[in-house]
């Protein structure tokens, strides 16, 4: 009975304020977008009508934003942003936007996902549907690309965070911060190949980026990366082709009202120029996912380098030759399932050693190589 209360009251206060943006892990709490205004220079119109269009068009590096009223698209061309004129109401969603695939069988694909705080809602073309399935707790934050939409679940009682997969059908936990850890930028970012991209600092008040994740989409952590950022009032991100970008608000002391584009060179996390970007909004989606990491950029970072990639029926392994360790090869499909597994006496010399991947349907794999002292993962490209 209490739970039921404690849920009533906050549900009661949520709605009784204006409109609302993502949750804020500075705070714990919902930021309203009376903070979040609109720029008044903006132009104000109709939303756009796409009924007669099967799903949203994806026009070369567009993306949406999530704003007061609708969910408006801009499009970058190099350092600078300009407003499609298209727009979407955005109605009683609250939870943000994820631009992927329609997951839940509606002809109108591919599509917008949000939520209304427990359940995922999608865009039909003309308004938006509820799903059937629900939570008892928050889902905020999502981020996706085609078939793959993730949520951040926000579990009030145990103040627990974790990203949970949406199929249409249910959802899966695939992966729980840690105790002191939570995602600083108010978002995930989906690359091209379904992994997941999150921002993650100490929950110290200070709202400090220490570290960016890639994470598979069954919930293996690829790639940790270190990245000091101040990630005060950033609210969304995105990947577009080989690049994160990061929306930040007014209040961000560093880049304030700007698109601050990531990338990754041998290992390394660079912050680029920040980008002026007139509207401030409450998240991000892009249709053009791309992936921030190439795969020579894989190689390189995990210490050992296989060949070709992409592959079509043999591939080879070079590690360094100090590497003498008995190891274990495996290969899993995106889904977790190891598909190939060869376990090596020794890894001093593997120059000549090949494994036959010509039985695996074309597609995006992951190749983990496990010794005594540490264990690294890539990603393998499979062609016909």
């Amino acid at each position: 009975m209490k739970r039921k209360l404690v849920i009533f009251l906050l549900f009661s206060v949520l709605f009784t304020a204006d409109l609302f943006s993502q949750f804020n892990p500075y705070t714990n709490q919902f930021d309203s977008l009376s903070q979040h205004n609109i720029s008044p220079s903006e132009p104000s119109g109709k939303f756009t009508d796409f009924s007669n269009f099967q799903g949203l068009l994806c026009v070369l590096n567009s993306f949406w934003a999530y704003g007061n009223q609708s969910i408006d698209e801009y499009v970058i061309n190099g350092n600078t942003v300009s407003k499609t004129g298209a727009k979407i109401d955005k109605a009683n969603t609250v939870s943000g936007i994820a631009f992927v695939n329609n997951l839940n069988g509606n002809a109108f694909s591919p599509t917008l996902y949000s939520a209304d705080l427990v359940k995922p809602y999608y865009y039909d073309g003309t308004g938006w549907i509820a799903a059937s399935d629900s939570l008892p707790e928050f889902i905020l934050n999502p981020g996706g690309s085609g078939n793959f939409l993730y949520y951040v679940f926000y579990n009030q009682l145990t103040t627990s965070k974790s990203i949970l997969r949406y199929n249409g059908s249910g959802f899966k936990n695939i992966y729980s911060y840690l105790p002191g850890v939570i995602p600083t930028i108010a978002d995930l970012a989906v690359d091209n190949q379904g992994n997941v991209w999150t921002f993650t600092g100490l929950n110290d008040n200070k709202l400090h980026t220490d570290s960016l994740l890639e994470i598979s989409p069954f919930g293996k952590v690829i790639n940790r990366y270190a990245f000091s950022f101040n990630s005060v009032h950033a609210y969304g991100c995105f990947t577009q082709n080989n690049t994160i970008y990061i929306g930040l608000g007014s209040d961000n002391p560093d880049n304030p009202s700007s698109l601050v584009p990531v990338t990754i060179e041998k290992g390394i996390v660079k912050a680029g120029k920040a980008i002026p970007f007139v509207g401030e909004y409450s998240d991000l989606a892009a249709c053009n996912a791309g992936n921030p990491l190439a795969v020579n950029e894989l190689d390189e970072q995990n210490g050992f380098t296989i060949f070709p990639n992409p592959v079509k029926d043999h591939i080879n392994i070079i590690t360094p030759k100090n590497y003498t360790e008995k190891a274990n090869i495996s290969i899993y499909s995106m889904c977790g399932q190891k598909l190939v597994e060869q376990v090596l006496d020794s890894l001093k010399d593997l120059s000549g050693t090949s494994i036959n991947l010509s039985s695996l349907q074309q597609g995006v794999y992951i190749l983990t190589l496990t010794t005594k002292t540490q264990q690294s993962s890539l990603k393998i490209i499979k062609q016909e």
